[in-house]
C-alpha cells in the first residue's frame, strides 16, 4: 500500500530463477499473503512444499509448530482480531461475514523469545517471511478469473475490491509488525515483483537489554541467584528457597529450579509446580483439593495474566483488570504484581506440599493397577472373551439411553445433571494417555465416588503412527476400556468412532487396518471373539449429550435430526456415517458440516444456544491437540488425545467444559512385559 515504504534489497540471489535476498537460504522460506496474490504459483516454480499450511499467531510456541518442519511452505495466518478469541484467517466465515473488516489486535500476536546471550535471534531469525501484496486491484481481477472458473473455492463468491483492500491492508500490517521484530521479512510488492523490504530499521531495545542481562533467563546455581539478587535492577526480587519475598507494584524472578512455590493474593492462592522437562502447571490448590479443577500449562516464552480465562478461580472475579502476571522464560519465572490491592506474597513450598501431585498421582496409579490387575495383556484368550460378555451386558443394561422401538439400547446417551463429563479424544491405541488422565487431574477420583462419567469419543483402536499395522498397542487398549466399563459400570461411556470396524474400507495410509484388526484378533482369540466384539461395536452409543454439552467421534448430521432419530439411529445409516466420518466445511470440504448443523444438533436435545459441542477424528497433522471453535464456529471444539508426547482431554468445570493439557506418564505400559509392550 503507498502508505508503506520499501527499500530494494541491494543484493539478490536466483533460487531456480526468482529472485531471493542473498543470505536466505531455501529452507527459510515461509510463503503468505491473502488469497490470489500468487503464492501457489511462487511455490511451483521454486519446487516448494506442496501443500498448505495454517499458523495462528495467537497460539503459544507457534514459532515450533510442525507447519513450519517444511519448508519452503505456503501459510495461511490466524491473525487476532478484536472480539474473537482465536486467531482467524482472512478468508474465514467470521471474518468475511462481518459488517466491516475486523479490526486487527496486533498487541495480541505472539511473538518468538529471545535466546541466549550467543544466539539471542534464535527463534526470530530462524524463518524468513515472504509475503506476497500486490496492488489490490491486480488481485481483485486475478481472483474475477479464478472464480469464474471455479478453480479456488476459497471466498472467490464473495469477492469485491473493498474486501480485497482490506484483506491486503490487514497483510501489509502484520508484515511490517514482524518486521519492527526483527524477523526477517520481505514484500513483493506486484506480480513477478522482486523482494524489498521495509524502509524502517527494527526495533533493537528488547535485544539490547537482553545482552546487557536483564531479566536475561540463563543461571542455574545458588551462587548466580545470590549474584542476580545483587545486581538484580531496582524493582526485581529473586526468590530463594527458604524466604518469603513481597511485592505490592513489583517484579519478582524465580528460579525454575525451587519450583514449587505458592502466590499467595489476601485468600487467593495459586501453586507453581514444574510439569516436565518445560512446562510449568499454576492451579487453585483448594480448588484441586476439592475435584476436577482447572489450571494453566506454560510453556517457555507463555505469560499468563490473573484473572483470566487460561485459570478460572473462585476467589479471583472473571472481569476486571489484571492482577497479576506470571511469565515463562526458562530457567526463570517472571511474577509481577501489576494490580493487587493487598499486594502479593511469593514462597517456596516445602514438605508434602511440595510434592502434592507426583504423590497423588502415584497413588492413583496404584488404585488404577488395581482395578487392571492383572495386566490386561496378554490376556487369555477364555478370560479375554468372559470380559467383554460382561462388558456387552453393561451396554445392554445402560440406564442413561433410551431405548429404540425394538427395546435395545439406542444411539443416545443422556448424562443426568449432577453427573461431570469427562471428554476423552481419539487414543489410537494410546493406553497410558488415557490413564494420565485419570491419574493427573481428580478424574478418577470422580469416577470413584459417582460424580463423573467418562466419555470416550471413539477410534480407542489402531495405531496413527509408527507401524500401522501392528494391532499390539489396540488389543492392550482395548482390554482396559473393557475392564475399566466393568469397574464403572455404566459410567464409561465409549462412543463409536469410524475405526471401531473391521471392514475392508477401514484403511490408513495404505494399511488395511480393519482387516488386520479381525486378523490378530482370531489369531489370538478365535472366531467366537469377532462375533462378540461385532456385538459390542454394534452396541457403542454415536452421541453422548448432557447439560450445556454434545459430544460426539466426527461431526452432526448434515441432514434432518431429532431425538428419536438419534435414538432409532441404524448402523450404516447417514446420520450414523455423518457423526463417524463427517469433516467440518472448509475451502477443501465444500460438503462438510457447518455451524446450521452444530446449532440443529443441540436444538434436537432441547441444548440453549451456548451450549459445547467437542468432536475428535480430523485434528490434521499439523494442528494442536486441542482446537478451540474448531472451524470458526463457536463453543463447538476438537480433542485428540493420541499425541505421543501430551494428552489432551475436557473437564468439567466452574459450568463449563474446558480443555486439560497434561504430558503423558508411561508408568501404566512401563509395567507391560516388554515382548508384549506397544
Amino acid at each position: 500500500m503507498d502508505r508503506y515504504t520499501l527499500e530494494e534489497v541491494a543484493d539478490l540471489q536466483s533460487i531456480k530463477g526468482i529472485p531471493f535476498p542473498t543470505g536466505v537460504s531455501f529452507r527459510q522460506l515461509v510463503i503468505t499473503g491473502p488469497p490470489g496474490v500468487g503464492k501457489t504459483t511462487l511455490l511451483d516454480a521454486i519446487g516448494g512444499w506442496p501443500e498448505e499450511g495454517f499458523l495462528d499467531l495467537t497460539r503459544p510456541n507457534w514459532w515450533r509448530s510442525r507447519v513450519l518442519a517444511f519448508r519452503p511452505r505456503q501459510v495461511h495466518l490466524g491473525l487476532p482480531f478484536v472480539g474473537h478469541d482465536r486467531g482467524l484467517s482472512v478468508f474465514e466465515d467470521a471474518w468475511l461475514e462481518a459488517d466491516s473488516p475486523p479490526v486487527l489486535d496486533l498487541e495480541r500476536m505472539r511473538l518468538p523469545p529471545l535466546g541466549s546471550r550467543r544466539d539471542p535471534w534464535r527463534w526470530r531469525r530462524k524463518y524468513v517471511f515472504e509475503f506476497l501484496l500486490p496492488p489490490p486491484r491486480k488481485v481483485f481481477e486475478a481472483r474475477s478469473r479464478r472464480s469464474d472458473r471455479l478453480s479456488h473455492p476459497v471466498d472467490d463468491d464473495r469477492l469485491g475490491l473493498g474486501r480485497v483492500k482490506a484483506q491486503l491492508e490487514t497483510s501489509w500490517r502484520v508484515a511490517r509488525h514482524l518486521h519492527l521484530a526483527g524477523m526477517p521479512t520481505y514484500v513483493r510488492d506486484d506480480f513477478g515483483a522482486p523482494p524489498k523490504v521495509f524502509a524502517e530499521t527494527a526495533s533493537t531495545e528488547v535485544v539490547e537489554k537482553h545482552l546487557r542481562g536483564e531479566g536475561h533467563r540463563r543461571g542455574r546455581s545458588l551462587l548466580h541467584t545470590y549474584v542476580k539478587r545483587i545486581i538484580s535492577p531496582s524493582g526485581y526480587r529473586v526468590l530463594d528457597r527458604f524466604e518469603q519475598v513481597e511485592l505490592r507494584g513489583r517484579r519478582a524472578l524465580v528460579p525454575r529450579r525451587i519450583l514449587p512455590v505458592e502466590i499467595r493474593m489476601r485468600d487467593q492462592r495459586i501453586e507453581l509446580h514444574a510439569d516436565d522437562a518445560d512446562a510449568v502447571r499454576a492451579f487453585d490448590p483448594e480448588a484441586y483439593v476439592r475435584g476436577p479443577a482447572p489450571f494453566a500449562r506454560l510453556l517457555p516464552g507463555d505469560v499468563l495474566r490473573l484473572p483470566g480465562e487460561q485459570l478460572r478461580t473462585a476467589l479471583l472475579p472473571r472481569e476486571g483488570p489484571a492482577r497479576i502476571e506470571i511469565g515463562h522464560e526458562g530457567d526463570w519465572l517472571t511474577v509481577v504484581d501489576l494490580d493487587s490491592p493487598s499486594g502479593t506474597s511469593l514462597q517456596a513450598l516445602h514438605g508434602t506440599s511440595a510434592t502434592r501431585l507426583a504423590d497423588d498421582r502415584e497413588a492413583r496409579m496404584a488404585r488404577l493397577r488395581a482395578i487392571l490387575d492383572p495386566l490386561p495383556h496378554p490376556l487369555e484368550p477364555r478370560r479375554a472373551r468372559h470380559d467383554l460378555n460382561r462388558a456387552i451386558g453393561v451396554l445392554e443394561a445402560s440406564h442413561w439411553r433410551p431405548r429404540n422401538r425394538d427395546g435395545e439400547p439406542g444411539g443416545l446417551v443422556e448424562l443426568p445433571d449432577g453427573i461431570l463429563p469427562i471428554v476423552v479424544g481419539d487414543l489410537h491405541g494410546r493406553v497410558d494417555n488415557l490413564l494420565t488422565v485419570l491419574a493427573e487431574g481428580r478424574a478418577l477420583d470422580a469416577l470413584e465416588d459417582g460424580r463423573a462419567a467418562l466419555v470416550l469419543l471413539g477410534d480407542v483402536v489402531h495405531p496413527e503412527d509408527g507401524d500401522l499395522g501392528d494391532m499390539t498397542s489396540s488389543l492392550l487398549a482395548h482390554d482396559v476400556v473393557v475392564r475399566l466399563m466393568l469397574a464403572f459400570p455404566g459410567r464409561i461411556i465409549h462412543l463409536r468412532g469410524n475405526h471401531e470396524s473391521f471392514s475392508a474400507e477401514m484403511t490408513k495410509g495404505g494399511v488395511a487396518q480393519g482387516r488386520l484388526w479381525k486378523r490378530r484378533i482370531i489369531a489370538e482369540r478365535g472366531d467366537e471373539m469377532v462375533d462378540l466384539m461385532r456385538r459390542f461395536y454394534q452396541l457403542l452409543p454415536h452421541v453422548a449429550a448432557g447439560p450445556g454439552f454434545v459430544a460426539c467421534h466426527a461431526g452432526p448430521p448434515t441432514g434432518s435430526v431429532s431425538r428419536r432419530k438419534l435414538i432409532e439411529l441404524e448402523p450404516g445409516s447417514r446420520m450414523a456415517h455423518d457423526l463417524t466420518w463427517g469433516r467440518v466445511r472448509s475451502p477443501r470440504r465444500p460438503g462438510g458440516y457447518t455451524k446450521r448443523d452444530v446449532r440443529a444438533l443441540q436444538k434436537a436435545l432441547g441444548l440453549p444456544k451456548p451450549s459445547v459441542m467437542i468432536v475428535s477424528h480430523n485434528p490434521g497433522p499439523d494442528q494442536d491437540a486441542v482446537q478451540l471453535e474448531h472451524g470458526g464456529i463457536k463453543r463447538h471444539h476438537l480433542v485428540y488425545s493420541a499425541r505421543a508426547d501430551h494428552v489432551a482431554a475436557f473437564g468439567w468445570i466452574d459450568d463449563d467444559l474446558v480443555p486439560l493439557v497434561y504430558p503423558t506418564r508411561t508408568d501404566f505400559t512401563d509395567r507391560v512385559p516388554a515382548d508384549a509392550a506397544p
